[in-house]
């Protein structure tokens, strides 16, 4: 993996792939209140919620992930626009200060007199007036991957009547969620998710149901039963997203999956006041030089040497300029055939893992003749190995992980396995290929080259990389 490192008085690095978070919390008086004995307040869960992540951000390398979070319902308002609302955090990298702050907050035994310390007590707000300060901050910051605004709360209704799609305040805040989300405009994307606490909570299942609820119209996954509040909060913000899971079944009992992930490095931009090379992208570098002007006398008396030169008979021994041409021209066959042949000899090596893969022009050959590709290259590594200043592509073409069918049924796979490795048995090295082919009418594996399943699946993790073509139906 490329680890370039630019010089500190370079600002690039400071403003590219960002991902930019509010955190809101409602700060209404249901909040501090319990249900029953011992248990916290649900504002007191937000707040470790958020605290969870902001120190999962500090302890990464990245300084990509930008924080903020803010109280509503407040009497304090911070600035004009974020009207009864408290900035707890500003928008920016979090540092030990931003983390303290929330921390502090948390720690306390009574939460509620600290609240109402910092924000001067309770006062009804407008949830679209928030959201509108949080557009306004994202369009301010620069080079925006990702943004996405958290609001946790455990009020179900707070827009105040049950026609509530009736009410201005809910046309309002829908209004400022989908200008948050970005839809129908050509800048980023973005997200805004509700955490209804408590999560043992009554979460409605039927879609009927769920239409009661104002936060469905809002957020369609504020009722999902798939994973809690923190591992639901982790993927909306710093978790990185694949395009899919292929679940790949090798033989009975045999399935594993495979997440596919678009994964390339921050790169410097090409400076478009320079010109550079095609393959390269080098600087292409002119230079001037200056030589010595011969007279018109001088060139004149160089061309009727020249002519006195070939007008020598073949008898002394010098060769004609015909037949130098002729040797030139032979040369430059023999270059052309060589470098035709080299052509052919073509191989493409890459080091991953320490391990060196090469595949020659006939593997090529045999790779391009599956049409639309889906999947070029599937690396076996831990996530815990990938590093977390790379960039990761959204999702924006997500296959079903079908668990029914053995594969996907409108896929057809052909996995095939290339790695040069030492065989302990035979002291010598040897070439594996493996290639598998699911046969959908029969139900089984067509194909299973090479060697047995068993000894592959053993030998499956000391492998660097799987070579996957996907073949449309």
């Amino acid at each position: 993996m490329d680890t370039t490192q630019y010089g500190d008085d370079d600002d690039f690095n400071e403003n590219v792939n960002k991902k930019y978070t509010f955190f809101v919390i409602d700060g209404n008086p249901a909040m501090f209140e319990t249900s029953k004995a011992g248990d916290q307040p649900e504002f007191k869960i937000a707040l470790k919620l958020i605290l969870n992540e902001m120190v999962r951000v500090c302890c990464s390398r990245s300084l990509n992930n930008h924080i903020g979070v803010i109280i509503t319902s407040t009497k304090h308002s911070e600035t004009v626009s974020l009207e009864n609302s408290t900035l707890l955090v500003p928008m920016g990298v979090l540092g030990q200060e931003e983390v303290n702050a929330v921390k502090d907050l948390l720690e306390e035994e009574d939460v509620l007199p600290a609240v109402r310390l910092l924000t001067g007590g309770h006062h009804q707000s407008d949830l679209s007036n928030v959201l509108n300060y949080c557009k306004r901050v994202f369009a301010s910051c620069p080079n925006t991957r990702h943004q996405s605004v958290v609001y946790l709360t455990n009020n179900r209704n707070p827009f105040g009547r049950d026609d509530f799609w009736e009410s201005s305040y809910f046309k309002r805040t829908k209004t400022a969620v989908t200008k948050i989300i970005g839809l129908g405009q050509r800048k980023t994307l973005g997200e805004f998710s509700v955490i209804m606490l408590p999560e043992d909570g009554y979460k409605p299942e039927d879609k009927k149901e769920k239409q009661k609820e104002p936060w469905y119209y809002l957020d369609p996954e504020v009722f999902t039963q798939e994973c809690d509040a923190a591992a639901r909060i982790h993927q909306k913000i710093t978790a990185q997203r694949s395009h899919a899971n292929l679940t790949v079944n090798i033989g009975p009992g045999v399935t594993f999956d495979v997440s596919v992930f678009s994964m390339v490095m921050e790169a410097k931009p090409l400076d478009h006041r320079t010109k550079y090379t095609y393959d390269t992208e080098e600087k292409i570098v002119k230079t001037s030089g200056y030589v010595k002007k011969k007279s018109k006398i001088n060139l004149d008396d160089e061309f009727e040497e020249k002519d006195e030169e070939e007008t020598v008979p073949m008898e002394t021994g010098e060769t004609s300029i015909d037949t130098q041409q002729d040797e030139a021209q032979n040369a430059l066959s023999r270059l052309k055939l060589a470098t035709s042949l080299q052509r052919r000899d073509l191989q493409k090596a890459i080091t991953i893992g320490g391990q060196k893969i090469i595949l020659n022009r006939e593997r090529f050959d045999a790779m391009n003749e599956v049409d639309a590709k889906g999947v070029d290259v599937v690396g076996f590594v831990p996530l815990n190995r990938v590093d977390r200043e790379v960039s990761v592509i959204s999702p924006k073409i997500i296959q079903p992980n079908d668990q029914v069918n053995l594969f996907l049924s409108s896929l057809e796979p052909l996995i095939v396995l290339d790695q040069r490795r030492y065989d302990k048995d035979a002291k010598t090295h040897s070439d594996l290929k493996m290639t598998l082919v699911w046969d959908r009418d029969n139900s089984s594996l067509a194909h299973l080259h090479s060697h047995n399943v068993r000894y592959w699946i053993d030998e499956l993790f000391s492998y660097s990389i799987i070579h996957t073509l996907i073949k449309s139906k």
